[in-house]
């Protein structure tokens, strides 16, 4: 169901739209936005007589344009407030300060009397007051004589005596130059009244009422104050949610016109008579008090350019400061001063298009000091007419060219949509730029958003509109590309696939010839299929030479993406494109170089089409950049399939390539194996191949036939030693009996070194302490010195397990580690964790502490972890050792050969172990299944004496036994062993004939390695001149 209503939705666009492709409705919505801008541009009085329904729609229609043109205003402040010139104004702050000292708020008018006497003292211009007073002081003398007793007719009169609180305020009030605020209500209440004690406000020309906001009635202070102040002005901000932008300097009150604080306090300042107010039939023209005249809006609103709130902090006073008098007078003196609620609590606050929050008496602050500056921002009233015929003018041009695609905007549209996004960006900066800079340079307010709103509306109707006609398009050329590539998946033939791509791309974008090149492993580039063309393709081409990287095909090359050269593009004059005609006969015209992905995004080959043909005229035209992805995406299912066919080869080469990159690293590992891994497999396959070619006697029924086995050798033999990788480099490279990762010879003798320190203290304390006559003293210190000597050389000598060791020298070396030392310090600190565990709960000792001078201590031995390598199911039959590492002196030094311990040689040997367990653990599929076998078996014997599992003869495979000859002859001729001398060619092959008479190793494997001269062939590759020498096999033979 959704996809039927998907449907659905798109076919009554494309009936909507697709009218005229989308003229008719892009004129409608033009009309509308025109239509309803004017009707909001009109003056107030024209629209007052609108219909309600009309009045609605157009509120409605131009809100979201109100909200975005105000929203780019406020960004134009923000980008450059305004910057204080001068300061003609304090305001007198009733703030947390004031409010701790006197109280709440509203304070008694006695209180304000006598602020407002402060103020005159210090001779201001004007003061006005940013609130209104419309009851009775609460807390005036009146009120308390109201609540007294009646019997206390002596405190009732003397009270009654005493001036008011309001009349206080009231003489304070009539002494200065003073202007009280009100609020305009268009409401009645039992606070307000239809009545404002204001100076009538000089009117010129038309009646400037119908312009103005008119309130019928007012939340006015008291008539007394009224009657007694200089001035009575409009506190009211109308319809303001939000920031405040603007105010008006003109309303009126029941029909009475009535200013504004600022431009109140400004005619009492310079008393003047009346305000001044300009008016004709389209609205207000000018606003004059005294010399300042004022160019507002047609309903007297100006727009204010803010100052930041923290430019202006200086001019604030608190009220407390002020009775106090703690401030400079200079801020008073001549100053138009305004008290005003700032304090946290109150509800003066409001917004500023800079996004601050202050307090209200703040918007008549920079009201006043922008009147002083010239700072007002302008938006003159034939201002949104500009806008109104720039948006006409702008949907007028779009509706005129956007439809025909033979035009630069109907072309973008047709075929780079993406651009007309940017194109919308661009034309919305440049509209916005142009504001900005009108902004900056004059106050002049250009509404950018209406201009860009309306045409994008515009436009957006032809966008949607083509959008809807490619994807119609889109569609059909996409189910055409999923048949090519399901066909094109079942073809296995590689002229076939090919031939299928090119009928492929002839349908999405036909062209006159067409040519398939792909690159070979030398980066060569040379024609697999072609169709169209005059004369064969033959050109091979050199991708890397420079000529060709800055060419059309090598920029394909390069950047991995279609290319497509236009009549006019230079390279096509070049030799190759210009020499290539159509059957037709045709020179190339137009030019399409797809490049053929690989999964891993690298390009194998192009598709070069040439001359792309128009579907109905049949001309030679430019390629469609719509066809382009629909091309690339069938190049791309074509070169997938090219890569599968060749998958299996890749597959394996870069396992060959793994598999040598570990048998390198195996051989890098150590010095003591280098180069095994890599002359094994070597000499392994020179003695399969000779088998494999034997005819008669044992091996006439070895064949390797098939590639495949030869595979699963080649790898067995290259990972025969992989089990190394777990052997530790010390074990391995143990070069002295008492060697782990340190030869710890050393620290045996530093035993010896305290022993013969021992000795000399020892001759001292004889001769000083006991007496002793120093000859006899030297006598025994040059004995026991002499002692110490030769046991240490001689336990030196058995370290380095060169020589055959006798019981004779077993014995010796246990007498000489029975000889105590004395141990001063704590053996448990600085040990690893390991350590530590090794030591294990061993009692605490007091120091110092008699040792044996060699011993075997719990700590050297080192427990064996479990591993699932020695688990029975994998029929391992070696003898293993209880304990991983057994590091004990006296168990390492006693070795009679050599110089590993049971436990080390183990180890060594384990490697085939953990060879046989990784290789049976990996995924090989069952044409490599054998690798196992073949890999771990060349440490067997044909007795059953070998390792890991004692396999016998008939147990053995083949490729198994060529493996054991292989790695026991490249051991044995090996010169690259630190630990031995390389033994010649001869020597090597009689140590060899002796495993073949223990029957250690395949004798007719042997005979066929010396009578086919593998051992020559191999020594002249991998032996040094000095090792080879001449070998008389026939002592071996038989």
């Amino acid at each position: 169901m959704e996809d039927v209503s998907l449907t659905n939705s798109r076919s009554g666009l494309r009936q909507l739209l697709g009218v005229a492709r989308g003229r008719p409705l892009a004129i409608i919505v033009l009309l509308v936005i025109v239509i309803a801008e004017t009707l909001h541009a009109l003056p107030k009085p024209v629209q007052e007589r609108y219909p309600a329904w009309l009045s609605e729609t157009v509120a409605v229609l131009h809100s979201p344009l109100e909200s975005a043109q105000a929203a780019l205003f406020d960004s134009y402040q923000q980008f450059s407030p305004r910057e204080p010139q001068s300061q003609p104004v304090t305001v007198v702050a009733i703030d947390e300060k004031s409010l701790q000292k006197f109280g709440q708020w509203p304070w008694p008018r006695d209180v304000l009397a006598k602020l407002v006497n402060t103020l005159d003292f210090y001779e201001p211009a004007a003061i006005g007051l940013d609130f209104y007073m419309p009851e009775p002081d609460q807390n005036s003398i009146e009120k308390l004589a109201s609540r007294l007793a009646p019997e206390q007719t002596y405190l009732l009169k003397e009270l009654n005596a005493l001036p008011s609180s309001d009349f206080q305020l009231s003489m304070a009030l009539s002494s200065t130059r003073s202007v009280l605020g009100a609020a305009g209500f268009g409401f009645s209440t039992y606070t307000t009244t239809d009545q404002l004690f204001s100076i009538p406000v000089s009117t010129q020309g038309a009646d400037p009422l119908p312009f103005v906001t008119n309130y019928p009635q007012v939340l006015a202070s008291l008539p007394e104050l009224q009657q007694a102040a200089a001035g009575q002005a409009l506190l009211s901000v109308p319809g303001t949610a939000g920031p405040v932008r603007k105010l008006a300097l003109i309303m009126a009150v029941n029909g009475e016109l009535v200013p504004t604080l600022a431009l109140e306090m400004l005619r009492v300042a310079t008393y003047s008579e009346a305000i001044e107010v300009t008016s004709s039939r389209t609205g207000v023209d000018e606003v004059r008090v005294a010399d300042l005249a004022i160019k507002p809006q047609h309903n007297t609103d100006v727009w204010l350019h803010y100052a930041p709130i923290a430019t202006t902090g200086a001019r604030y006073l608190s009220a407390s400061d002020l009775f106090s008098g703690n401030f400079d007078p200079v801020m008073l003196e001549n100053k138009l001063v305004l008290i005003g609620l700032t304090g946290a609590g109150l509800p003066d606050m409001r917004f500023t298009s800079l996004g601050e929050q202050v307090p209200g008496v703040e918007i008549h602050a920079q009201l006043v000091e922008s009147l002083f500056d010239g700072a007002l921002l302008k938006r003159p009233g034939w201002m949104p007419w500009v806008e109104i015929l720039m948006i006409a003018s702008a949907g007028l041009l779009l509706i005129w060219f956007a439809p025909r695609p033979e035009s630069w905007v109907g072309a973008v549209l047709k075929f780079h949509p993406a651009l007309s996004f940017a194109a919308v960006l661009a034309f919305a900066g440049l509209m916005m730029g142009l504001g900005y800079f009108a902004f900056w340079s004059w106050g002049i307010l250009f509404s950018a958003t209406s201009v860009v709103i309306g045409s994008s509306l515009v436009l957006g109707i032809f966008i949607i509109n083509t959008l809807l006609d490619n994807l119609g398009e889109a569609q059909a050329r996409l189910a055409r590309l999923v048949q090519n590539g399901i066909a094109l998946a079942r073809v296995h033939d590689r002229d076939a696939l090919l031939e299928m791509t090119l009928d492929g791309v002839d349908e999405i974008t036909p062209c006159e010839a067409s040519v398939i090149l792909l690159k070979s492993e030398d980066n060569k580039l040379s024609a697999v299929h072609q169709r169209g063309l005059q004369a064969e393709w033959e050109e091979v081409i050199d991708l890397q030479a420079a000529s060709e990287q800055s060419g059309v095909l090598g920029r394909a090359f390069t950047a991995a993406g279609l290319i497509q050269l236009s009549p006019g593009d230079t390279e096509l004059m070049t030799a190759r494109w210009s020499g290539l005609t159509t059957r037709s006969g045709k020179s190339v015209r137009s030019l399409l170089v797809v490049p053929m992905l690989l999964s891993d995004k690298t390009v194998g080959g192009v598709v070069v089409l040439i001359n792309a043909l128009d579907p109905i005229s049949g001309d030679v035209v430019n390629f469609d950049p719509k066809n382009e992805h629909f091309v690339d995406a069938l190049a791309t299912q074509t070169a997938v399939v090219i890569e599968n066919q060749d998958l299996v080869e890749a597959q394996e080469k870069m396992l060959d390539a793994m598999i040598k990159m570990v048998a390198g690293a195996i051989d890098a590992k150590s010095p003591y194996t280098g180069g095994h891994c890599e002359r094994v497999p070597e000499l392994a396959i020179m003695l399969c191949k000779a088998a494999n070619q034997t005819r008669e006697g044992a091996l006439a029924d070895f064949a390797l036939t098939t590639e495949d086995e030869w595979r699963e050798f080649t790898i067995a033999a290259w990972l025969h030693d992989c089990g190394k990788v777990t052997t530790p480099e010390h074990v391995v490279d143990k070069a002295t009996k008492l060697e782990t990762i340190y030869n710890r010879i050393h620290e045996v003798r530093t035993r010896f070194e305290v022993l013969l320190r021992d000795a000399r203290i020892e001759r001292l304390q004889a001769i000083h302490e006991r007496g002793v006559e120093p000859e006899e003293a030297d006598r025994v210190f040059a004995a026991r010195k002499q002692q110490l000597l030769d046991d240490f050389a001689f336990l030196a000598k058995c370290n380095e397990g060169g020589e055959f060791l006798e019981q004779d020298k077993i014995d010796r070396i246990h007498a000489i580690g029975s000889q105590t030392w004395t141990r001063h310090f704590d053996n448990s600190l600085g040990l690893s964790e390991d350590e530590r565990k090794r030591l294990g709960n061993q009692e605490e000792q007091r120091l110092p502490v008699t040792e044996p001078l060699l011993s075997d201590r719990p700590e050297h031995l080192v427990e064996r972890p479990p591993t699932a390598a020695l688990d029975e199911k994998f029929g391992f039959k070696m003898e293993i050792p209880e304990y991983l590492y057994n590091h004990g002196e006296l168990h390492n030094l006693v070795i009679s050969r050599g110089t590993l311990t049971a436990e080390e040689r183990f180890k060594i040997n384990e490697h085939i172990i953990q060879t046989i367990f990784i290789l049976e653990q990996m995924p090989f599929p069952p044409n490599l299944s054998r690798i196992p076998e073949i890999a771990g078996g060349h440490h067997e014997t044909l007795i059953g004496t070998g390792y890991p599992r004692k396999l016998t003869r008939d147990e053995l495979s083949i490729p198994a036994r060529i493996m054991a000859i292989a790695d026991i002859f490249e051991a044995l001729t090996a010169s690259d062993r630190p630990y031995k001398k390389a033994k010649t060619l001869s020597e090597s092959i009689r140590i060899l004939s002796f495993f073949k008479k223990d029957q250690h190793i395949d004798p007719d494997l042997f005979d066929l390695f010396l009578t086919s001269g593998i051992y020559k062939q191999y020594a002249e590759r991998f032996l040094s001149e000095d090792q080879i020498d001449e070998v008389d096999i026939s002592q071996y033979l038989g």
